[in-house]
């Protein structure tokens, strides 16, 4: 049995009691934070967190390592038992990692729709830009 989690070569870490299971799919994020000088380095893991909404305020997993002078340069994920991973995105910020969802190109009236009342907008505002009208009137 799998249980997703985190840990370092030294065997240091924390499993959470949430399971794998084979066919899911989720979304799994692991923030590294360097924290105060001479504080060492908190681990984070996160499972399906909402895209373009703030960090969650508990973790799945958490640990911290004592000071080190650098975060880690390095990074190994364990598909053992048939998993696979499709993506690793890297950022330096939370937002950077989750943005907020474009929503649906095309939808330029907001309803979730692609349809002739977001093309009569367009075309009703064709060939105008007040703002461009305005910056050349000197």
């Amino acid at each position: 049995m799998y249980s997703f989690g985190l840990m370092l070569s030294e065997g240091l870490g924390d499993i959470s009691n949430t399971p794998l299971a084979e066919g899911e799919t989720h979304l799994v994020v692991v923030r590294i934070s360097k924290n105060t000088p001479g504080s060492g380095i908190t681990y984070r893991l996160y499972l399906d967190p909402s895209i373009g909404q703030a960090e969650p305020s508990f973790a799945l997993a958490q640990f911290g390592v004592a000071p080190v002078s650098a975060l880690s340069t390095g990074l190994m994920i364990d598909n053992g038992g048939g998993f696979t991973t499709d993506e690793i995105r890297v950022g330096t910020t939370w937002a950077a990692v989750l943005p907020v969802d474009p929503g649906c190109l095309g939808d330029v009236n907001h309803d979730l729709l692609v349809n002739g009342a977001d093309v009569a907008i367009v075309l009703g505002a064709w060939g105008t830009c007040p703002e461009l009208e305005s910056a050349l009137r000197i």
